[in-house]
Parts: structure tokens; C-alpha cells; sequence
């Protein structure tokens, strides 16, 4: 028996006693893509679209540092959280790269007026970090 106030080794501590009548656990199911089991739209009235939810949490994921996590559902479910480009414009966006962004839209499919209007957002956005 231990000393009093110091508790015995983990692996020599008897298992807890059954439950009569306890259920077992069934076997977990082979991973499916949630994309085959699962419907366009979620919830009661149908509000919710499965596709732009997976995308939300996995970006959520990814600003938390849990971009394993993020890979893993976007893998399960078959959604992309956003194309390659997109990722590149939002991590030039994040790292206050403004010159960059303009030149990054063009991976996106964004050219002629929507590049310019990009082009001055990205101006006007360095121009307020200038000045603090």
C-alpha cells in the first residue's frame, strides 16, 4: 500500500468494475468522404451551405495554427478552403505585402478594372499603415 497522500502507479491500479447491462461501443466506421454522405445544404430549414461552412472552419483552423487539423477536413470532406492563389493573396494581404497583391489577383481571374480597383484598395490600405 502507498504512503499516505501519494497514490499508487497508474499501471497498477485495478480496471474500474463493468456496468451491468453497459453497452458496448460499436466498431468506428471506415472513413468516407463527407461529401458523399452528406447533403449541399444543412440545417432545419436548409440555410446552410455544407460547402462554404467547411470552408469557414478550415480557415478558422488555419488562423488558430491548427493547419493539420484544417488539411484533415478539407481531405474528409472533399472542399477545398480556398485555391492556391486565393491563399497567396490572403497571406500577402496578412503580411502588409500591398505591393504584391495587385499582381496576386491575376491568379484569381481579377484583371482589367477589377485589377486597378484592387491596385487602389492596396495603395489606399499601405498608405493607412503608413500613417498609423
Amino acid at each position: 500500500m502507498p504512503a499516505r497522500g501519494k497514490r499508487a502507479p497508474a499501471d497498477t491500479a485495478p480496471p474500474p468494475p463493468k456496468r451491468a447491462g453497459a453497452r458496448r461501443r460499436a466498431p468506428p466506421l471506415p472513413p468516407t468522404p463527407m461529401a458523399a454522405r452528406a447533403p449541399p445544404r444543412l440545417g432545419d430549414a436548409s440555410l446552410i451551405d455544407r460547402t462554404e461552412l467547411v470552408r469557414l472552419l478550415a480557415q478558422c483552423l488555419q488562423d488558430l495554427g491548427h493547419g493539420g487539423v484544417a488539411a484533415s477536413l478539407e481531405a474528409e470532406s472533399g472542399t477545398r478552403a480556398e485555391p492556391p492563389a486565393a491563399a497567396r493573396v490572403r497571406a500577402a494581404v496578412a503580411a502588409g505585402a500591398w505591393g504584391e497583391v495587385p499582381g496576386l489577383m491575376e491568379g484569381l481571374g481579377v484583371g482589367g478594372e477589377g485589377r486597378k480597383r484592387v491596385a487602389w484598395v492596396a495603395g489606399r490600405e499601405a498608405c493607412l499603415e503608413v500613417r498609423g
